[in-house]
């Protein structure tokens, strides 16, 4: 399925002067784009890409994002809508490993170092 997307005037002004865009995008489980939210390239506010994914937030997704993402309260909000998420931290986070599990034999041949 093709998914004709066209960027908000504003947007396309903004790309033909050199500024660049952002572009978000969902998938539902079939692969097929569900969702593409265009934004300018240094957004702030409620066109922060945060801030995009709050507002549409969908049930029964696993959300796959980039440490840019990193934020507790989205995290909690996606949890909240009984969706799942994984998201690379940034380097400087602060965590507790409270369980770390043994690696199978698959893991190791797949190139998993940790669990």
């Amino acid at each position: 399925m093709a998914v004709d997307v066209q960027p908000h005037p504003d947007i396309a002004a903004s790309a033909a002067a050199g500024v660049g865009t952002r572009q978000s995008s969902q998938e539902a489980g079939s692969g097929a784009v569900s969702r593409v939210d265009v934004t300018g390239s240094k957004p702030k506010g409620e066109a922060d890409k945060r801030a995009v994914l709050a507002r549409t937030i969908e049930a029964d997704r696993c959300y796959l994002m980039d440490r840019g993402y990193a934020k507790f309260t989205l995290w909690n909000d996606i949890h909240a809508a009984n969706s799942s998420y994984v998201c690379r931290v940034r380097d400087n986070s602060v965590y507790e490993v409270i369980e770390e599990k043994q690696l199978t034999e698959a893991d190791r041949k797949a190139g998993v170092i940790r669990s």
